[in-house]
């Protein structure tokens, strides 16, 4: 494919493409049904670079005849821009919002670079004459470049903020001015067509370059202003779009505009355009799925938890998790989403130019781009002053060292761009230092003035920061915390619960927000243990914990937890405590185990003493009783009162003796002993009464 001189630096270079900004409520049009397994990410890159290559390997040894190379550099790149087209608006159908607009529309490029070689091709093959100086592929090149643009910039981060707008174009501004700067410099006034050419090759010539200048100068505006969530889909537009310019500018150039022909190593460069934006929307293997089920091709995983990273506590213990009741360390709450997820403080310019610059993708190149572009433009503005070309030379100085009006207008434009770029630079960074104080202002007021102690622990256990109320809290100064391990804060005994439930929790897959929940025993500055109750965090530098003293509530719990399993009057363990004892002891028996025995108890003679005494000196002697009674059996025997003047003692492990007669023989050694105990007299008030325990059975 060649154009004839007008077209200078032409543009049928074949965009790539890359998905547009993620869309979370998406429509639902028929699903896209091409096999997952042909079109994984990995093997459509393969071939793409299988087909690029091919191609310019066959460009390079000249396809073997002149009418294959005017086929191939013809009806080839139209079928590749074909190809592109169909790609952008099938996937286009599965889109909403401005995505969708963006595929269509580089779709609607594609087809221009289609057509416009199509119409080479129906000049060089089928008619075999050359190609006009001017004809219908023209317009069709030309009306590539805005598609693309419009395209681009529905798929960059748009501004928030009427401030934003300005900063968009002023980038825009910047990057253009500065490219025509030098494009005009360097070729614009070398390939402009000589005096008494018609109005319309003259801005054919023109036409071709400058709307090239504006793709780049989007291109650019676009990488610097792309979100995390659509960089690699971006990267590729951006990517395609610059192979594509490229391409043109070499076709200007005088070096090979003379040369060329269709089917030469330049087209190479277009074809591989067009194959990466017919690629682009499926290069991330979220656009093979179905849309009401599957995952949009940008929409990035949400990172997972920090699993990877240093445990803060160091190595830790092999213990399992204990089950049933709460004790001190076990996780009270599994991993949960924090609450709503912040987002960007008011005048942050985070979608809004300003110092948001600094905060992009890439940092330096975004913060120095202003600068750049204003270096380029006096760069072009020097060139202009070199004596160059002779008398009737466009553009060109007639005297060594005359300025160029074009390049002195379009410089000076850029300098005062770029001066008011940084009024609003400095306008947004003074804000935002404001904005800052007043935030650090309110959380360090909501720190210092909370009951909960905030802290922070390094990858290494060491304590980073405590806030002040472990003062209050904790008995002991902050700044004596600071630089502490952790672990020599919480007791030795919930230590390893502790260190549990922080692995885990470190090396479990989660949303990074993700909070647990532990409670431990961390020592006083007076030097007694207090439960505390701490939700922890992930942190870029190790963890953040905010504690808080529960003693009183544990006491509490502990309190109704012994109130239900005891009886009130004796502090013996109820029927209901006694009852699980015996079913633990009974049911995790195993073979070889000695028998355990129950005693049943009941006291003869305590109705007599209710009736004729009072309650109150029943009550009495049920005390007296149940105190003999647990002095009566062996450390680790459970004694329950059933009832009334009902008693019951478990007895449990091996109460003596080799074999079976020798154990038996304890047993009732131990049970006459209580039956003893229980039948001395009792002194009850200031009346003395006696009452007989019946013979316990076992």
């Amino acid at each position: 494919m060649t154009l004839p001189f007008p077209r200078a630096t032409p543009g049928p270079g074949e965009p790539g493409g890359g998905p547009g900004p993620t869309s979370r409520a998406l429509p639902a049009p028929p699903p896209v049904r091409f096999a997952p397994a042909l079109l994984t990410p990995t093997r459509l890159r393969i071939t793409i670079v299988v087909l690029c290559a091919g191609y310019a390997l066959g460009a390079a040894l000249g396809w073997g005849s002149a009418r294959l190379a005017l086929v191939m550099g013809d009806f080839g790149l139209a079928l590749a821009a074909l190809t592109a087209c169909v790609s952008c608006l099938w996937y286009a159908r599965t889109r909403a919002g401005g995505t969708r607009h963006a595929w269509m529309l580089f779709g609607l490029s594609s087809l221009m670079i289609a057509l416009g070689n199509g119409v080479w091709g129906w000049y060089e093959v089928v008619l075999d004459q050359p190609v006009p100086r001017t004809s219908p592929a023209d317009l069709c090149f030309l009306l590539f470049a805005p598609c693309a643009v419009v395209g681009l910039l529905l798929l960059a981060r748009r501004p928030s903020r009427p401030a934003g707008w300005l900063c968009l174009g002023l980038d825009a501004w910047l990057v253009a001015g500065s490219l025509f700067t030098l494009s005009w410099s360097l070729a614009i006034t070398r390939l402009a067509p000589p005096a008494g050419e018609s109005v319309l090759r003259s801005a054919l010539a023109l036409a071709y370059p400058l709307l090239d200048i504006v793709l780049v100068s989007t291109v650019l505006v676009v990488h610097l202003r792309r979100s995390a969530a659509q960089r690699a889909a971006v990267n590729t537009v951006i990517g395609a779009f610059a192979l594509t310019v490229l391409c043109d500018f070499l076709f200007g150039s005088p070096l090979l505009r003379e040369q060329y022909s269709s089917g030469q190593l330049l087209d190479a460069g277009w074809f591989a355009g067009s194959l990466l934006l017919a690629g682009a929307p499926w290069m991330t293997g979220g656009g093979l799925r179905r849309r009401d089920g599957g995952s949009d091709p940008l929409a990035l995983p949400v990172p997972p938890g920090v699993g990877g990273a240093a445990d803060p506590l160091g190595p830790l213990p092999d213990r399992s998790p204990v089950s049933g009741t709460p004790v001190p360390g076990k996780r009270v709450e599994g991993p949960v989403r924090a609450g709503v997820r912040p987002g960007p403080v008011p005048g942050d310019g985070s979608d809004d130019g300003g110092a948001s610059a600094l905060r992009g993708p890439a940092p330096s190149l975004s913060a120095f781009a202003p600068y750049l572009a204003a270096a380029v433009c006096v760069l072009g503005a020097l060139i202009t002053l070199a004596p160059r070309g002779g008398p009737g030379t466009v553009g060109v100085p007639a005297a060594p060292g005359s300025p160029d009006w074009v390049v002195v207008a379009t410089t000076g434009a850029v300098v005062l761009a770029l001066l008011v770029r940084q009024a609003i630079m400095l306008a947004d960074n003074i804000g935002l230092t404001r904005e800052l104080a007043r935030q650090e202002h309110h959380f360090r007021s909501l720190v210092q003035g909370s009951s909960d102690v905030i802290m922070i622990a390094g990858p290494d256990g060491a304590l980073r920061y405590v806030s002040p109320a472990a003062g209050t809290v904790w008995g002991t100064d902050p700044e004596r915390l600071v630089g502490r391990g952790l672990a020599g804060l919480v007791h030795p005994e919930d230590m390893g619960e502790v260190l549990h439930e922080l692995r885990r929790f470190l090396t479990a897959d989660g949303p990074p927000d993700a909070t647990v929940r532990v409670e431990c025993r961390i020592r006083h500055g007076a030097g007694h243990w207090l439960n505390v109750e701490s939700c922890v965090n992930r942190h870029r530098d190790g963890l953040v914990l905010t504690s808080r003293d529960v003693t009183e509530r544990v006491r509490l719990q502990e309190r109704l937890r012994h109130h239900a399993f005891h009886d009130p009057l004796t502090d013996l363990p109820n029927r209901a405590l006694f009852t699980d004892r015996m079913r633990r002891a009974l049911g995790g028996r195993r073979a070889g185990d000695s028998p355990a025995a129950v005693l049943y108890i009941d006291l003869d003679g305590f109705k007599a003493v209710n009736d004729t005494i009072g309650h109150q000196a029943g009550d009495d002697l049920l005390v007296q009783a149940a105190r003999r009674l647990r002095e009566s059996v062996r450390v680790g025997d459970t004694t329950a009162r059933l009832g009334g003047d009902e008693f019951a003692a478990l007895i449990v492990g091996d109460p003596g003796g080799e074999d079976g007669v020798d154990r038996r023989a304890r047993v009732l050694e131990i049970a006459e002993r209580v039956r003893v105990a229980l039948s001395r007299p009792y002194r009850v008030g200031a009346r003395r009464g006696e009452g007989e325990a019946g013979a316990p059975t076992t």
